[in-house]
């Protein structure tokens, strides 16, 4: 299964925000969304986009998003293997 790590993300977004964000920069739509448990100052989510996506296939999101500033923060994106 295809997966993407999202983190630096504010403790309150929301599924259909990352659907946006992503929708914004040309990605795919994500299947399901596992938010990450932490101390809640640097949040993360891990997106899944089922089984007929390869995880190379999400590599050209990374390249995307890492990095960039959304609500604030500077994204921190990979994909989970």
């Amino acid at each position: 299964m295809a997966r993407l790590w999202i983190g630096n993300i504010p403790p309150d977004t929301t599924e259909a925000e990352l659907k946006e964000l992503l929708t914004k920069y040309g990605g795919s739509e994500f299947t399901g969304m596992e938010s990450v448990p932490g101390d809640g100052s640097r949040s993360a989510a891990i997106l899944s986009f089922g089984d007929n996506i390869p995880a190379g296939a999400l590599q050209p999101m990374v390249d995307r998003l890492h990095g960039i500033h959304w609500k604030g923060r500077a994204l921190v994106v990979q994909v989970v293997h």
